[in-house]
């Protein structure tokens, strides 16, 4: 999406600013903002204005300051080659192609044999599918509207530590998860 503005009506040109009429071409249009000439030689260029010639050959007289070439404007005016005449601002607006970082906070870590329910809550709410990668395994994460949450039940997996990898679209993040067992033995004393 591209945005341009303009700068809207300029009062630099009226006497309010200006004070007094610095020349006197009866020729010039526009409240003294450009003035049409017959010979680009017959003007000389000089800090207030300079000389343009167009694809047509036509010539043209155009203010570099807030002055007027005639009569001084009674309101506001539009023209010339001040810098709001001629800078235009452009905002250009487009989708990130780069990478969107996710906030991830892991629920559960450790997992227990018998309910292996991994469980994580992302922030900004992802566009994309996750994925949960262990062992070369891939794992689709499900959206739990009551709680906020993805979960994913990784039934299968034995007791043990897993590197795991979590993946949105191309954000990647390396996590570490554990799955205990139902009993331990106690030290005997």
């Amino acid at each position: 999406m591209l945005i341009t503005g303009d700068h809207g009506f300029t009062v630099f040109a009226t006497s309010q600013y200006c004070g007094y009429k610095r020349y006197n071409y009866d020729f010039s249009e526009h409240g003294g903002r450009c003035a049409k000439i017959e010979y680009k030689s017959d003007y000389q260029a000089n800090d207030d204005h300079f000389v343009y010639e167009n694809d047509n050959k036509e010539c043209f007289l155009i203010p570099l300051k807030y002055v007027s070439l005639n009569k001084i404007p009674l309101g506001e005016s539009h023209g010339g080659a001040t810098p709001e005449e001629v800078l235009v601002p452009v905002i250009i607006l487009s989708k990130e192609k780069g990478k969107i970082e996710y906030n991830i906070k892991i629920i559960n870590y450790k997992l227990k044999i018998k309910d292996p329910q991994f469980k994580m809550k992302v922030f900004p709410k992802p566009k994309h599918k996750i994925i949960l990668k262990i062992n070369n395994k891939t794992y689709n994460m499900e959206f739990n509207k009551d709680g906020d949450i993805y979960i994913v039940n990784l039934k299968g997996l034995k007791v043990g530590n897993y590197d795991a990898i979590i993946e949105i679209g191309n954000f990647i993040k390396n996590i570490n998860i554990e799955i205990t067992g139902g009993l331990k033995e106690k030290d005997i004393l």
